[in-house]
């Protein structure tokens, strides 16, 4: 019963050898959802951009 107190309140062991692990890959998910970003924007940049410019457009009218 202590034992399972004790890994309530400090949580589980973990190694520490593992921390540099996962700092790696919460590297590489970064890099990888940057890299999708700017792949999506230079695939579909200019159609978002005419997209945004027609949006202002029609909401251009609200602002006055």
């Amino acid at each position: 019963m202590n034992t399972l107190i004790a890994w309530l309140l400090c949580g589980p062991k973990t190694d520490k050898s593992e921390a540099g692990a996962t700092a790696t890959e919460y590297g590489l998910l970064v890099t990888f959802i940057a890299l999708l970003i700017i792949a999506g924007l230079t695939l579909f940049g200019t159609e978002l951009s005419a997209w945004y410019g027609r949006l202002g457009f029609k909401l251009g009218g609200f602002a006055t």
